[in-house]
Parts: C-alpha cells; structure tokens; sequence
C-alpha cells in the first residue's frame, strides 16, 4: 500500500516543522509570520529562515492538502 498522499510530505521538508513550531504557525506561513515578528520587535526562538526557501515553505500548503484529501479519502473505506 502507498503511504497516505504518496510522497506529497514525505522527504522534502528537512528543518521546515521545527521553525514552524518554533513561531507557532503552520510550515506555510513561516514567511509571513517571522516577517510579522520582526515588525513587532519579537524574540524568536530561531533564525531568520533563509529567504531561498520561501517559494518551498509556500508550496507546503499543497503539500499538506493532498495528505489531508489522500487520508479523507481512506477514511471513507472504513
């Protein structure tokens, strides 16, 4: 059997959850969310993402809602 969403968040997010869990936001909006804690003078519990990776926390989003319609789908055989 395949694994839930094929390979759509498998592999590819190297350190993405933790900064995301760091800020506490969801990998996709990781951007908006450090640039949201800078304006406010926030600490962080990390470093300024590296600006190359944006496009790639952006397209988690997708990512994660094949998963999620590949797990509803499953859901519905039981």
């Amino acid at each position: 059997m395949e694994p839930i969403g094929g390979v759509a968040v498998m592999y590819s997010h190297n350190t993405f959850p933790s900064v995301a869990q760091a800020l506490k936001c969801p990998m996709w909006l990781v951007p908006e969310t450090y640039a949201e804690y800078e304006r406010k003078g926030l600490d962080t519990l990390v470093e300024k993402p590296n600006s190359g990776h944006y496009r790639k926390y952006k397209e988690t989003l997708e990512e994660y809602i094949t998963f999620a319609q590949d797990l509803l789908l499953r859901t519905e055989v039981l």
